[in-house]
């Protein structure tokens, strides 16, 4: 009788949120891809499944109210944990059915290989070991003024608008930073120094995801193409499609061309946040005056554009 075992890597599943759009999220997920047991399949490339999942809190909430006190459902089942690990448990399961899809087949790929997936925003973060207790998360932060530049690129966003974004969402890092979260499977990674010091960083996510690192490819590391880069709308429209790295690929110096008054509006936006997450500031006159008259006008501009967008993606067919 043949006792040898096939290795069967342990089912896990990988979440990547990053600080806003432009932080990172598709140059991590493809480093992990090079993993043989790590697998991005689709078509769900971007999950977005805490963007809104304060219906679900409703919904457990709501649902809940509805038993009869007398029945003591909460003392017994623990109603609002256990309801939403169950909700997060299908959600998972959802997730994972895209390892079964014809592309993911002809690929090899089975149901034990680790499931990556991604969002560009930590909106709802601090929900996330409610739903997803046993899960990995990954939270990739990126300087805001690389952001920020990037962002105007690659979708004409205006630079307020951009910082404000960028500050919303770090301060939800910051938060779920700040917690008590030592016993959960958090890693925070810094896009700067992945794109510096691939490997060593990577070596520090496998260890964190408890891979196996003979299983990883470091060789292929310098010759993975750049996806999504704002590099790529200077030539035209921005494009998801694989393109070769060149040297002229500085994706950390986006920002060094601003004006005093740009790092001056950025850091009255965003400083505390920027200077919280490890990155260091350039001192300038504040020009308080002049950035709280801006704010009268995108402070109310941003908030209607945060609003109109969440309104916008409910309403999605």
């Amino acid at each position: 009788m043949n006792t040898s075992q096939t290795h069967i890597p342990e089912r896990k599943n990988v979440f990547i949120l990053g600080t806003a759009k432009r932080s990172g999220t598709n140059f991590l997920k493809n480093m992990l891809c090079i993993h043989e047991d790590c697998f991005s399949p689709g078509p769900i490339w971007e999950d977005f499944l805490l963007e809104h999942i304060d219906q679900l809190d409703n919904y457990v909430h709501y649902t809940s109210n509805r038993w009869n006190p007398n029945w003591k459902v909460e003392e017994q089942l623990h109603t609002q944990k256990s309801m939403k690990k169950a909700l997060g448990t299908g959600l998972i399961r959802f997730l994972r059915s895209q390892l079964k899809t014809p592309e993911a087949q002809k690929k090899g790929i089975n149901s034990d290989h680790v499931l990556i997936t991604k969002t560009p925003s930590t909106e709802s973060i601090d929900s996330f070991f409610e739903y997803f207790p046993n899960e990995y998360l990954i939270v990739i932060t990126r300087d805001g003024r690389s952001v920020t530049e990037s962002a105007s690129k690659s979708f004409n966003k205006p630079q307020t608008i951009a910082m404000k974004e960028w500050n919303l969402y770090a301060e939800k890092t910051i938060n779920i930073i700040n917690s008590d979260l030592k016993t959960k499977k958090l890693l925070i990674v810094k896009y700067e120094n992945l794109h510096k010091e691939t490997e060593k960083e990577l070596r520090r996510i496998i260890n964190f995801l408890d891979l196996d690192e003979k299983s990883y490819n470091y060789s292929a590391i310098d010759n993975a193409p750049i996806i999504g880069s704002s590099d790529l709308a200077k030539k035209g429209e921005l494009h998801w499609n694989p393109t070769k790295k060149t040297d002229s690929f500085q994706p950390n110096s986006r920002w060094e061309k601003w004006s005093n008054f740009k790092h001056s509006r950025y850091n009255w936006i965003a400083g505390e946040s920027h200077k919280a997450l490890g990155y260091e500031i350039l001192n300038t006159k504040r020009l308080a005056l002049v950035n709280t008259m801006l704010d009268l006008f995108w402070n109310p501009s941003f908030y209607i554009w945060y609003k109109v967008k969440k309104h916008l993606y409910s309403r999605k067919n």
